[in-house]
């Protein structure tokens, strides 16, 4: 059953997710912005990014050079940004409405919008902006110095060999019933709130990528019944997800999951790091799951103040590949927590093939291995943890780990 379950979910998401730009024949519109001293003196429009989407049609590509200081809305697809060298959009001279969804550049509805190559800075709200069924792909770009860099609210994304920083708000925000994938290597970093953040019923997806929610105030939050996967493709084998240097949390669960499935696939083959933040690697609350039912995964978590703390019925089933050593406290605190299940890798109560063994431990840490209490329920086995592991009596063992 938890085979066919994620098989499902795997074929279901690869679907509903992937976002791909509609094929035409379109032709090239030259967009040059000019908003130097002399420009503006000799009357030059300022607009000439909205005057080449007036112009535009269906499969057309708008190319930008200089920096265009306009905001544009985008309601019809298939649709190109692209970034000609040093093409950039900028809301120096943005003054949104008192909305709160208003981006630099909003995509509404439309289907098949491409924004490549392309600097997009400096607005007061979002930077890209995709609300009611838009899809959108961003690739080779930089979302910079914006309040948020991207919001998705019931729309798709694809992100792929991009960056998104110094925003004072999150990285990647996808929200009320959004889907992204994410592809190739994407950096995520120096934002005052989130890197990447996912909320009410929202799905990411690692597919191949390199995905590095490094140096911000939070890693990753994965929230409100909302999914960060790794699943059950060839293209998915070799992802990372890092979520190290972050001020505070790494990653963060409340009512979510994080799980990378993949039967049959290499065990250890995505790598999940948090790492060297200044609060837990990982903290899970409200019945979240953190998830590698197959061995794919390997969970890096050293060097925080926790390793990993469960609490409010936050379970965990991670077979081989766990890591967690070197931080200043406990590796693993679980209060109040679901089921902890922890193996290594060969298991022989649920054999994965394998070419080689993936151990996990818990060791060198500043607190004990472990430290349960609250009724939590603990099934560690084959796991090397080192110091004595502190259980109090309302604890449920399904193995003799508590002293």
């Amino acid at each position: 059953m938890k085979t066919t379950t994620l098989t499902l979910l795997a074929t279901v998401a690869a679907l509903s997710l992937t976002v791909q730009a509609l094929a035409s024949d379109g032709k090239t519109i030259q967009v040059k912005c000019n908003n130097s001293p002399i420009a503006t003196m000799l009357g030059m429009p300022r607009d000439q990014l909205n005057r080449g989407l007036r112009r535009a049609r269906p499969g057309d590509t708008l190319l930008i050079s200089g920096t265009c200081e306009e905001s544009v809305t985008i309601t019809q697809g298939p649709l190109t940004l692209k970034g000609d060298v040093n093409g950039a959009i900028s809301g120096a001279r943005f003054e949104p409405e008192t909305s709160e969804f208003n981006g630099l550049i909003t995509v509404d509805g439309a289907r098949g919008v491409v924004i490549s190559g392309l600097t997009v800075h400096d607005s007061p709200t979002e930077g890209v902006l995709a609300i009611n069924g838009a899809t959108v792909t961003i690739r080779d770009s930089v979302i910079a110095d914006n309040q948020t860099g991207v919001r998705l609210s019931q729309s798709s994304m694809s992100v792929a060999d991009s960056e998104f920083r110094d925003h004072t708000g999150h990285g990647i925000m996808a929200i009320t019933g959004s889907t992204l994938v994410l592809g190739g290597t994407v950096d995520i970093h120096g934002n005052l709130g989130a890197g990447l953040f996912l909320e009410g019923n929202s799905m990411a997806e690692l597919r191949g990528a390199q995905v590095h929610t490094d140096h911000n105030s939070l890693g990753v939050i994965i929230a409100l019944h909302s999914t960060l996967a790794v699943l059950e493709l060839d293209s998915s084998v070799g992802s990372t997800l890092t979520a190290r240097h972050n001020a505070a949390i790494g990653i963060q669960l409340g009512q979510g999951v994080l799980m990378v499935s993949g039967e049959g696939r290499p065990v250890a083959s995505t790598l999940i790091d948090s790492s060297n933040n200044g609060g837990p690697g990982l903290l899970a609350l409200a019945g979240s799951q953190v998830l590698s039912p197959f061995g794919t995964a390997r969970f890096v978590m050293n060097g925080n103040p926790v390793g990993m703390i469960l609490m409010s019925g936050a379970s965990t089933e991670i077979r081989g590949g766990l890591e967690i050593q070197n931080n200043f406290g406990p590796g693993l605190v679980a209060h109040g927590s679901g089921v902890v299940m922890l193996r290594s890798v060969p298991d022989p109560d649920h054999p994965v093939p394998s070419d080689e063994p993936s151990p996990s431990s818990i060791m060198n840490n500043g607190g004990p291995p472990v430290v349960a209490d609250f009724g939590s329920r603990l099934d560690i086995r084959d796991v090397e943890l080192v110091g004595p592991v502190i259980c109090d009596p309302t604890v449920i063992s399904a193995s003799p780990v508590c002293m």
